[in-house]
């Protein structure tokens, strides 16, 4: 016969950590998807719509005009210690990961370190 640790061991690996993602709200992940994502459409549909509707002229500017207001946004430095930036961010990575169902199944959590990175 085993000892009590051997059959902790074996209960454990018989039934494996079940962990599942927190669903919020679907009115609260659909503003932090829409915030995430919604200003790459914004952009698409603003130059579009400008091709489309504007004269030929006008449009080709404010295509040019886009494009460089877009550049001028992604060269400027960013405040990475800014209160509402942070508070953003915070919203969308929290609220954003109830669109994408997530569960893991771990055999033996019991393996992991937390103080070790798993990924690369």
């Amino acid at each position: 016969m085993g000892s009590a640790g051997e059959e902790d061991v074996r209960q454990a690996a018989a039934s494996p950590f079940v962990c599942k993602g927190t669903d919020y709200s679907l009115f609260r992940t659909t503003v932090a998807l829409a915030v995430w994502v919604g200003a790459i459409h914004f952009n698409v549909v603003l130059v579009l719509l400008s091709l489309l509707l504007l004269p030929a002229r006008a449009g080709i500017l404010f295509v040019f005009l886009v494009f460089a207001l877009q550049l001028f946004f992604m060269v400027i430095p960013v405040n990475d210690k800014s209160h509402w930036g942070r508070k953003l961010s915070r919203f969308i990575c929290k609220y954003a990961v109830g669109y994408f169902p997530l569960t893991l199944h771990v055999e033996d959590i019991h393996d992991f370190d937390p103080n070790q990175a798993y990924g690369r």
